[in-house]
């Protein structure tokens, strides 16, 4: 298939096994280019009652295309899980992440990695870290649920030294620990792919 277009995904030179029954479509090894990069998946959807289970590798994904911003600049592989049990609004995506060397801005960095949990308006990322030249920053919780920013505690971490010292202390521990044990962190649950 050449192209497939559906919501904030554009895939292009689409290849793969694709197999159809009863109104369910499954797939193995489907390839497809996605923001300049290749994404490697394999899973399942149910036309009748719009349920999905979609697994997936993602390599070399250009964050510029992805954000649609060029002050944020670097490649990122991933392996993520889409779930959806009919109801877009009940779609679930989790997964990590780890980039290569980039910058936000002027800041540069080595390698952005972490874990995340994205479920209608709440977006959980966590066991974060910045590897840049100034030392590593970490935090196990950013949390954005209905537009609103959660941080946990930031650490910095010198490179040189290896000494750790606090950023930000973690206000939000509350909605923090929330995040990280939500119904949707399939991590916290023990749930592997």
């Amino acid at each position: 298939m050449k192209e497939l277009h559906i919501p904030a995904l554009d895939f292009t030179d689409i290849i793969g096994d694709v197999y159809y029954s009863n109104a369910k479509f499954r797939f193995s090894d489907v390839r497809a280019k996605v923001y300049g990069g290749t994404l490697v998946a394999r899973g399942d959807y149910n036309l009748d009652t719009r349920q999905y289970h979609i697994y997936g590798n993602g390599k070399d994904l250009d964050s510029k295309q992805a954000l649609r911003d060029l002050r944020f600049s670097c490649l990122v592989d991933l392996n993520i899980n889409l779930e959806c049990d009919g109801n877009p609004r009940n779609t679930l995506a989790y997964g990590d992440f780890k980039s290569g060397k980039g910058h936000y801005s002027f800041f540069p960095f080595d390698s952005l990695q972490g874990r995340f949990s994205n479920q209608f308006k709440e977006l959980s990322i966590y066991d974060a870290r910045i590897i840049s030249p100034f030392g590593t920053i970490s935090t196990d919780a950013i949390y954005i649920k209905k537009g609103k920013l959660y941080l946990g505690k930031i650490l910095l971490r010198d490179q040189d030294t290896g000494e750790a010292i606090t950023l930000r202390e973690d206000k939000n521990k509350d909605n923090n620990k929330e995040a990280r044990d939500s119904k949707g962190n399939k991590d916290a649950q023990g749930k592997k792919n």
